[in-house]
């Protein structure tokens, strides 16, 4: 009993820190050879139990930072899979965001190359291999490049 709490304690200073799915928690905890896995899992099912470790709760967390950073959908679902969510909770959460990932790929090309007349291919193909980099489809990509080639046009004329 008395490893048990000491796997608790340490999983709860865990928690206060961050949230974690429960891969990733179980995984922390794994790294202490003097532990049990067997007890491991009871202490994370308690855990979950008493809804101090929620994948959900860590899932929303992920997202939203990611979102912040200008992350696109392909990164997120790439993110979230890492850390041991399910795909079907993963597909289900981008389904319901209400996201519109070309004005979000746009916004993050403006923050790194500005709104300015870009005439260099060069240029554009660093822009194409930032968002994809970041995450974002081909679909999407080529919106942000055809809006600064039109910008281009425009600014022309």
């Amino acid at each position: 009993m008395e490893k048990y709490s000491e796997i608790k304690n340490k999983a709860i200073y865990f928690l206060s820190r961050r949230e974690y799915s429960k891969l990733e928690l179980t995984s922390r905890l794994k790294k202490y050879e003097d532990f049990p896995h067997e007890l491991i899992y009871q202490v994370i099912d308690e855990l979950v139990e008493k809804d101090y470790l929620s994948d959900l709760r860590f899932q929303e967390q992920c997202v939203n930072m990611l979102l912040k950073k200008g992350c696109g959908p392909n990164k997120i679902i790439f993110e979230l899979k890492q850390k041991g969510i399910d795909n079907y909770i993963v597909n289900n959460l981008l389904n319901e965001l209400e996201v519109d990932w070309q004005e979000q790929a746009l916004q993050l090309a403006f923050r790194k190359y500005g709104q300015k007349n870009i005439k260099d291919l060069n240029c554009l193909a660093k822009i194409q291999r930032h968002l994809y980099s970041k995450g974002f489809d081909t679909d999407t990509i080529y919106y942000v490049i055809n809006y600064y080639k039109t910008y281009q046009d425009y600014e022309t004329t």
